[in-house]
C-alpha cells in the first residue's frame, strides 16, 4: 500500500458462510443424488433435475466465494483487492465523483400478490471517467463505515484542491 492504511473491511460473515456452507452441502447433496442407483427411467430424469438443482445452488454459492471483496481506504485511493483472484484494483479518491446508496428489496411471492423485505444497501461510486462501481452491504462487512469514511476522504481531498487552488 502506497500510504497508510484508513480503514480496511472484511467480506461479510454471512456471504463466506452461505458461500462455504451452501456449497458443500450442497455438492455433497448432488453427490449421493447422482449416486444413487433409479429403478425406471422415469425416476432416472427425476433423480437428473433434483441433481442439477442442487449442483446449481452449489456452483451458485461457490461463485459468490469467488466475488468476495476486501477495500482499503487510503489518504489518495480506495483499494478493492478480490483474494481469491489476487486482483487488486486501485481508484484515485480524486477520481470519485459521488456516491450513492439505494435500499435493496427482495421480492418473496406470497399467494397471489408479493411481500418485499429490505435485503440490504446498494453504495454505487461514479468515477470520472464515466465508470460505476457497485457493492451491497450484506457482503461487506463494515459496510456503513468504509462509505462513512470515503465520503470524508472526497471531502478532504476537495478542500486540500480548493485551499491548494486559492494559494496559487
Amino acid at each position: 500500500m502506497a500510504s497508510n492504511v484508513i480503514y480496511k473491511t472484511q467480506p461479510g460473515y454471512i456471504a463466506i458462510g452461505v458461500a462455504v456452507i451452501g456449497t458443500a452441502f450442497s455438492s455433497f447433496l448432488a453427490y449421493l443424488i447422482w449416486s444413487m442407483n433409479a429403478p425406471t427411467a422415469k425416476d432416472e430424469y427425476v433423480k437428473l433435475f433434483v441433481f442439477f438443482i442442487f449442483a446449481s445452488f452449489a456452483l451458485l454459492c461457490f461463485v459468490l466465494g469467488l466475488s468476495l471483496r476486501i477495500f482499503y481506504l487510503t489518504e489518495n485511493e480506495l483499494i478493492i483487492e478480490r483474494p481469491v483472484f489476487f486482483l487488486i484494483r486501485r481508484i484515485l479518491v480524486s477520481d470519485i465523483v459521488k456516491i450513492t446508496e439505494a435500499d435493496q428489496k427482495i421480492s418473496v411471492a406470497r399467494g397471489l400478490g408479493y411481500d418485499e423485505y429490505l435485503g440490504g444497501t446498494k453504495a454505487t461510486l461514479y468515477l470520472k471517467n464515466g465508470k460505476k462501481i457497485k457493492f451491497e452491504s450484506i457482503a461487506v462487512w463494515g459496510y456503513s463505515t468504509l462509505i462513512k469514511k470515503i465520503r470524508t476522504q472526497i471531502r478532504l481531498n476537495n478542500a486540500q484542491k480548493a485551499g491548494y487552488s486559492q494559494n496559487h
